[in-house]
């Protein structure tokens, strides 16, 4: 074999065993992961009576000047997935929408006019048990979605442990909450309770 064959064939050699190792990386690192939908809730899926609660209750007078503990608790019914429905219950503290810190809750920045869309209206944590018996918990947010058609905001639940969770992954359970039949007006008395239900579809997804 001449000089210049035996180079070729080194070359030709050296070619194919990068192709060989890039091609066993590629097998390693395996296709990347699709999004898994344990839970879809058509509109109206979602409620619960006198369910969301504020303690101090908002203040028609925008007296409040402590932080409320807000309870968010549902039944998810009649829904799609892997679990076909569930409880949702969340403890949170009102915040500040302009500084994300605990703030107190008023009528005034907190019911009408609401803050600016995704300010965050409170944050605590949340506890789920679904139709296959088991449970989900994690943090849980109120944010604005700054209409003023009428008093609903956003639920942010994400799952830090139990079912659903997933290390190097994100999970979360997301929907709009109408909030209704208020037992005040926020004009010359304090709201204390209102009932829930979802406009629009609830989710719960893992990307």
């Amino acid at each position: 074999m001449r000089a210049g064959e035996r180079f070729l064939c080194r070359g030709t050699m050296a070619t194919l065993a990068g192709a060989v190792a890039t091609a066993g990386l590629l097998a390693f690192a395996g296709p990347a992961s699709a999004s898994v939908t344990f839970m879809t809730c058509d509109p109206g899926h979602f409620s619960g009576f006198g369910s969301e609660t504020f303690n101090p209750p908002l203040s028609h007078t925008n007296s409040n000047t402590t932080p409320s503990t807000i309870n968010v608790s549902g039944a998810a019914t009649t829904c799609v997935g892997k679990v076909t429905g569930g409880t949702i219950s969340a403890t949170m503290t009102s915040r500040d929408p302009s500084t994300g810190q605990p703030g107190p809750a008023n009528c005034s920045g907190f019911w009408s006019p609401p803050p600016p869309a995704g300010a965050v209206e409170a944050k605590g944590t949340f506890t789920a048990t679904w139709t296959n018996g088991k449970n989900s918990s994690g943090s849980a947010r109120l944010k604005s979605n700054g209409l003023t058609s009428g008093p609903t905001v956003y639920l942010v639940l994400k799952v830090t442990s139990g079912y659903g969770f997933l290390a190097g992954h994100v999970t979360k359970i997301k929907s709009n909450l109408n909030q209704r039949n208020p037992d005040g007006d926020c004009v010359t008395r304090n709201i204390s309770r209102v009932d829930i239900d979802n406009p629009a579809p609830l989710t719960f997804v893992q990307n």
